[in-house]
């Protein structure tokens, strides 16, 4: 059996400047304007959204709810929202002062949900693409952390799972002077110079220094052509049906789509590592997402052992990955397979912890 994989959220990106979803629906409400940021603030200003994913949700469940035949549907979505509308102090005729509940405009609102879902998804695209600023930071960190996972794992071959749709593994292993190979399922086709997948690339062994990459959302340079193959582009921001490609290959914010090629393929390879691992050391993940939960605690049940490295590890584990196990199940894993780590990605503490809770596996 293997030692130890790595597991990347969007807190392992963080300390680089991309922000996490809490910050990224702060971002929007300071950036959207007229129509788009009314909706925002609207759903937003409801206790149970939390972030941009909960603001997602929201919208999804008003499309849905719109485009349902059933004359007897009952709107719901989860988080359970409220969603307020304005009211206005006015004077009757005999100049006492009442309150006035604007009507909500069912169609109109509607229309202007799928007009903010839309705006979203560009600024995700924009505020996740690769800052080459950050390049000496970037490789400072990442050469710790595949030294450090180099060592626990025994091993020069280093797999990493993650969520995210930013580049940076991809650039860092271009930039390292570590021996680094980079393997991320795409291969250069000679004929057209350009880069297709093919998921035997997932099964190359046998080179020094291979990082093997499975990014199980997709990535921001990921395009669907009209012939169906899936090809790694030079650029990161969101396509155009009207031009060269069909669509980006994302799972975007509450999409759970995961059977369609490569995303089958990717989790496929993440199932399979359940088995053949000690250990996942999970950087940043906020476990919101059940169908990888499922799988991390099919691990855990199995005798395998989760390292979490997050400001607030213990929250994360209890209020999310736990979800629906019963309290003395939560209590022998929380003891017995899940180790915590209190730190953020890349600071000294976090290695230390890391350093800490991985001696002896």
């Amino acid at each position: 059996m293997k030692d130890v994989a790595l597991f990347l959220g969007a807190g392992a990106s963080r300390g680089f400047g991309y922000p996490t979803t809490a910050e990224f629906l702060d971002a929007l409400k300071r950036e959207f304007s007229n129509d788009k940021r009314a909706i925002l603030m609207r759903i937003a200003r409801s206790v149970n959204v939390k972030d941009i994913e909960h603001v997602l949700k929201v919208i999804d469940a008003v499309i849905r709810f719109d485009s349902d035949e059933l004359p007897n549907s009952v709107f719901s979505c989860e988080p359970q929202v409220r969603i307020p509308v304005r009211v206005a102090r006015v004077k009757d005729a005999e100049g006492k002062t009442k309150l006035r509940f604007d009507e909500l405009d069912w169609s109109i609102f509607v229309k202007q949900c799928k007009g903010t879902k839309e705006e979203i998804i560009t600024s995700l695209h924009s505020h996740y693409a690769y800052d080459p600023t950050k390049n000496r930071d970037i490789v400072n960190a990442y050469d710790a952390l595949v030294r450090l996972v180099r060592d626990i794992g025994h091993s020069e071959e280093i797999e990493i799972f993650t969520t995210n749709y930013d580049r940076i593994i991809e650039e860092y292993s271009s930039q390292t002077k570590l021996p680094v190979l980079l393997v991320d399922g795409f291969r250069g086709e000679k004929r057209t110079n350009r880069r297709f997948w093919f998921s035997d690339e997932l099964e190359r062994k046998g080179n020094t220094g291979i990082l093997k990459l499975f990014k199980l959302h997709g990535s921001l340079d990921w395009r669907e052509t009209y012939d169906g193959r899936i090809e790694q582009v030079n650029t990161e921001e969101k396509c155009s049906v009207a031009k060269k490609y069909k669509r980006n290959v994302l799972i975007y914010p509450t999409q759970e789509v995961y059977d369609e090629e490569p995303f089958g393929i990717l989790q496929k390879h993440f199932k399979e590592a359940a088995t053949q691992y000690r250990a996942f050391l999970v950087i940043g993940f906020s476990f919101r997402d059940t169908l990888l939960n499922s799988t991390f605690i099919n691990h855990v049940r199995k005798g395998g052992t989760l390292v979490v490295v997050s400001p607030h590890a213990k929250d994360v584990v209890t209020s999310n990955l736990f979800d629906g196990l019963n309290k003395e199940e939560q209590k022998k894993l929380l003891y017995d397979r899940i180790r915590l780590v209190n730190g953020r990605f890349p600071n000294q503490k976090a290695f230390d912890g890391i350093l800490k809770e991985c001696f002896g596996l």
